[in-house]
């Protein structure tokens, strides 16, 4: 694979799994301070987390949305799902990327990789970023 290639592709892959990350502390968000949780559950949510943030606490980054490619649910991802994405987003009108994980095994590793970090830190931003927002509107 060409270098231009791979670089396209794990750009490709960070950006999806950051998109995807966002959309997923966005489910979590709703969850903790959605229309069936009180406004005392959503207020201690946001303060733990903020919290936790600040003082640097593992159990945060364990709490927040992690990608699961395990493909023990039915409609979750798997890698060949996570692979597939990235290379049709990447080059809609190539085919000759179909088999990546079969041919180039680890190019692919690399890009769930790639797509898998970007996805974990922008869950955990955007929690804490959702966290921070919520306390400041029930400030104001």
């Amino acid at each position: 694979m060409k270098d231009a290639d791979y670089s396209k592709l794990e750009e490709t892959a960070r950006r999806l799994g950051a998109e995807d990350g966002n959309g997923a502390a966005g489910w979590n968000e709703q969850y903790n301070t959605g229309g069936r949780t009180s406004s005392e559950r959503a207020q201690v949510w946001a303060e733990n987390v903020v919290k936790m943030d600040e003082d640097g606490d593992p159990w945060l980054y364990d709490s927040v949305p992690h990608l699961d490619l395990s493909g023990q649910w039915v409609d979750g991802a798997t890698t060949a799902d996570v692979i597939s994405t990235i290379v049709a987003d990447t080059f809609p009108a190539r085919d000759d990327l179909d088999d990546l994980e079969e041919d180039e095994p680890e190019t692919a590793s690399e890009l769930v990789d790639a797509y898998e970090e970007a996805y974990n830190d922008a869950a955990y931003d955007e929690t804490v970023r959702q966290a921070r927002d919520y306390l400041a509107n029930k400030e104001a």
